[in-house]
């Protein structure tokens, strides 16, 4: 059972990683991807054709080879239901993508291919001399450099089309093409694209689907709620992404409120099983709903309020005969979609009805109780209402502060006495910007502020607004409010007012402070006045922050660093009451500013554990950061993902920093720009960010005269991390632009990194000071500088950061002529950079490697032929991504026998990792030999 294998509790929170993992999926489908990229771009075409059911994830697959088809051209097509019946529809996006090759084919050509997509008149040609002439433009296409065309929804290709398609993809063996298609299953028969190899995607194993689940979760969930989630979508990856994506953490409530007519829009192909589902007696519909409003999928459960519901046993056997539902040890729907759909459907009367019951059979679990009793209830009901107050803590424990936040607000709309009703809502209203739902939170405080007068309460409130002003609109307005409510809050709570001067300090930080003084105001006025009430650092770890931010912003970064890094500590290994964890993603922020990538990670993990949606501070996403210092790329996209389907629908949606940074990374100049027109440039994190993203890319390209600018703006903002690490990119860009004055710069910017790192004192931080000092320093001295950098970053994990450094030591070995030594730098970087997907930095490792004599990832035929047969074919299998002992087990060796023999085979081939064997090997034979064992053909 699923229970065995993933869930030891009675939650399943957000796991316990750098954010969210963006797991791999589909591991023997990518390498056979990989293989055909690689094939192609040996000059020996390949195609595949991806076949399975909707939402198994033939498109995923198709969007992972784009990525992967570095130095190859790339068109994209898709086919459309619309287009069916029109003769050449998808030839005619072709040739309009390819128009200059078509006008350099050969005239009769030309013209072929000009009658059957409309540009000319005349009778329509034979298929034959369509082929032939689309044969001649793929070739056109391929002459320069490899391609790779990509056609989706294949099983919408008119029948001409396919036509062509099927006769380019047996006739280009010697091209460099990459033919990628993806087409849903369909009824076996003779097909004209039968001559391309099919690759039949299966439903994900289970805990591939666990992982799926946990990745795209906006909160913790309760461990039943994810069971039933899992098994109902049968292995279908859109499926369980759809039961839970673009639901905030209030709206989804661990689970709980996942039966939603806002959810309901969003599942799809259900018409069906809707429409039998209405043919069910009234009986047989009560027992349908029931199970749709029972959310963990409890049959126990489910049969105790049936019998309440007086649902005989015909309306039971009449539902399971309906194959809507299965009566089993979970109650699972037939598709995904049905379950909220029939309960959006539901009349209310009906729906309260079952609910009453679902809560008179949930004696054992007072929690599902409490929640059914609240779905059942109309009118105002005091007990009620002080149940999900006080279960509310225990909601959150079970299913993350979504489930918190739902309890909370229901408790506020059933309470009765006004000034109670009112103080619950501010607590509603608090909890539910915690979840990142300011909407229903600004409702909240409206109601909060209706109850009876109460200084108190009205100053919460008044703290409560500003620091949804702040998250929606930061600069110095609302630092100015975030201090104002301060003040009223001081003579009510010391701890609240200290919160409040540390919101409107943070408010300053990220708004600039140079506007903000301009206001007659300012982080270093706020700071005075803070370090004015402390003689010393004070013992709450929160209060340590706010010192030590405090300090930072009078007295300077060396000044505060020991204060920070002690608060940092005790949020890493201390016990986190409310408002610690409260400051998860402030405390982040503080660790990356000081170079502390352990701590980073623990409080990434711990911000996590929590669920929910990050607080203002984490505008800049710090867990997203986290993954992509640590070079998990996907992992980072996976957490702005998710975050991004939290956001309200409609108006403007702002820009997530971290995305620039990873479009620099990646060296994606097109997505860069678009995102640099979204940025936020009344708040200086936004342009801090903006700036550091166009200094990465522009290092990534060679480009250190822009690289140069962007960088001294980006460490000029003096923003928590993303300033620091500006400091870095401005070292690098200045000595390699060749301007004097620059070098100048650069030795300063390198003294100013100097001073930081050493307060920090951490391992990534002396990593970064020696590589700028190496960077700036005569040849006698530079040497010692790289290779401390390698070992500090080694020991640190940063991969993409170690990646950069060997770049940089193996130009600057090519430079002093040690050519030898250079190539094993970067042979390591090139490798690393690509599969991180940093295509910028990747091709400047390979122009690196072509200037010192060596032809960056040769491949050519005949390359594994000083190999002798056995590590041949252990090569092969390793290629085809086959661990040691699964070669083992297919050659009858050892594990170890097989280690033994793939380090004589690196050595041959001149590489060093397995993950660099498709690049020396020749491609695929066109039958097994003695020498090669058929491949491994991944079915599922």
């Amino acid at each position: 059972m699923l229970q065995n294998v993933t869930i030891c509790s009675s939650s399943w929170p957000v796991p316990a990683s750098i954010g969210v993992q963006a797991p791999q999926l589909r591991r023997l489908e990518r390498s056979r991807l990989d293989r055909a990229l690689s094939d192609a771009s040996a000059g020996r075409s390949a195609a595949v054709r991806i076949v399975g059911a909707p939402g198994i994830g033939k498109s995923s697959l198709l969007d992972y080879a784009v990525r992967q088809a570095r130095g190859f051209r790339v068109l994209r097509l898709r086919a459309s239901a619309a287009e069916r019946d029109l003769p050449y529809a998808t030839l005619q996006m072709l040739c309009s993508a390819a128009a200059t090759e078509v006008d350099s084919l050969a005239p009769s050509q030309r013209g072929v291919l000009a009658r059957v997509v409309g540009e000319a008149a005349g009778p329509e040609p034979d298929r034959l001399a369509v082929g032939v002439a689309t044969v001649a433009l793929i070739s056109a296409m391929t002459s320069s450099r490899p391609l790779c065309l990509v056609i989706d929804d294949a099983h919408w290709l008119d029948h001409a089309s396919r036509q062509v398609v099927g006769f380019v993809a047996g006739r280009m063996a010697r091209h460099s093409l990459a033919l990628l298609l993806a087409e849903r299953e369909q009824p076996r028969r003779a097909d004209a694209l039968d001559a391309v190899p099919p690759m039949l995607l299966r439903p994900l194993p289970l805990l591939d689907a666990c992982s799926l689940l946990t990745a795209n979760l906006p909160d913790s969930i309760d461990a039943m709620v994810a069971e039933r989630i899992v098994a109902e979508a049968a292995g279908n990856p859109q499926v369980i992404i759809d039961s839970v994506s673009g639901l905030a953490p209030a709206e989804f409530a661990g689970g709980f409120g996942a039966a939603t007519s806002a959810h309901a829009r969003r599942c799809k192909d259900t018409h069906d099983c809707l429409a039998r589902a209405r043919r069910l007696s009234d009986e047989g519909s009560r027992l349908l709903i029931a199970a749709a409003a029972e959310p963990t999928g409890d049959p126990s459960l489910l049969w105790r309020a049936a019998d309440r519901l007086a649902v005989p046993p015909e309306a039971t056997r009449e539902v399971e005969e309906s194959a809507l539902v299965t009566f089993g040890t979970s109650i699972l729907f037939a598709c995904g979609g049905l379950r909220p759909t029939l309960y959006a459907a539901a009349d209310p009367a009906e729906r309260r009805r079952v609910h009453q019951a679902l809560a008179d059979a949930s004696y054992a679990d007072p929690l599902i109780r409490t929640w059914h009793r609240s779905a059942a209830t109309t009118g105002l009901d005091e007990k009620l209402a002080a149940d999900l107050e006080r279960w509310a803590p225990a909601a959150q424990a079970r299913a993350g502060i979504g489930a918190r936040a739902a309890f909370l607000e229901r408790a506020a709309r059933f309470t009765e006495d006004p000034a109670l009703r009112a103080q619950r809502a501010l607590l509603a209203a608090t909890a539910m910007h915690e979840a990142g739902d300011a909407d229903t939170a600004h409702r909240l405080l409206t109601i909060a502020e209706l109850g009876p007068a109460d200084p108190a309460r009205a100053a919460h409130v008044m703290w409560r607004r500003a620091k949804l002003a702040d998250a929606s609109r930061p600069g110095a307005d609302s630092s100015r409010a975030l201090l104002a409510a301060a003040e009223c809050l001081r003579p009510v709570s010391g701890a609240s007012a200290r919160e409040a001067q540390l919101d409107a300090l943070l408010a300053a930080l990220f708004a600039g402070q140079d506007r903000f003084r301009a206001d007659q105001a300012g982080a270093i006025t706020i700071g005075r006045t803070m370090l004015a009430e402390h003689e010393s650092a004070p013992a709450h770890p929160v209060d340590q922050l706010l010192y030590g931010l405090a300090t930072r912003a009078v007295h300077g970064y060396s000044a505060a660093a020991p204060l920070l890094a002690a608060a940092i500590d005790t949020l890493c290994h201390g016990e986190l009451d409310l408002r610690a964890a409260a400051r998860l993603d402030l405390a982040g922020a503080v660790a990356a500013d000081l170079w502390d990538v352990d701590a980073w990670t623990v409080l990434a993990r711990r911000r996590s554990a929590l669920g929910g949606s990050p607080s203002e501070t984490g505008r800049c996403s710090y867990q997203a950061l986290a993954a992509l210092q640590l070079g998990e790329f996907d992992a980072a996209q996976a957490i702005l993902t998710r975050q991004a389907a939290g956001l309200p629908a409609g108006g403007d949606v702002p820009v997530q920093y971290p995305a620039l940074l990873l479009a620099g990374w990646t060296g994606e100049h097109d997505r860069l720009d678009r995102l640099l027109v979204q940025v936020d440039r009344e708040s200086d994190t936004g342009c801090t960010a903006a700036a550091l993203s166009e200094a990465v890319l522009n290092n990534g390209l060679g480009r250190y005269g822009a690289a140069l600018g962007a960088a001294r703006r980006a460490a000029a903002s003096g923003q928590l991390a993303l300033s620091g690490w500006a400091l870095l990119e401005l070292v690098e860009a200045a000595v390699r632009s060749g301007d004097p004055d620059a070098a100048v710069e650069a030795v300063d910017a390198a003294g100013r990194l100097n001073r930081h790192c050493a307060a920090a004192s951490t391992e990534w931080a002396r990593a970064a000071a020696a590589l700028a000092q190496a960077l700036v320093s005569e040849p006698a001295e530079a040497e010692a500088g790289y290779l401390d950098a390698i070992g500090f970053l080694t020991r640190c994990g940063l991969r993409p950061q170690l990646a950069r450094t060997r770049l940089l030591y193996g130009e600057w070995l090519r430079r002093r002529n040690r050519r030898v030594d250079a190539r094993a730098q970067l042979r390591e970087c090139a490798a690393e950079f690509a599969a991180l997907g940093a295509r910028a930095f990747a091709e400047r490792a390979d122009r690196e490697l072509l200037a010192t004599g060596e032809s960056a990832r040769k491949r050519t035929v005949g390359t594994d032929r000083q190999l002798t047969p056995q590590e041949r074919r252990i090569a092969y299998l390793a290629r085809d991504g086959m661990s040691n002992p699964e070669i083992g087990g297919r050659l009858y060796l050892s594990a170890r026998t097989v280690e033994y023999h793939l380090h004589k085979v690196y050595a041959k081939l001149n590489i060093s990792s397995r993950t660099e064997i498709h690049l020396a090997l020749a491609p695929e034979r066109d039958g097994p030999g003695p020498e090669h064992p058929a491949q491994f053909q991944p079915t599922g």
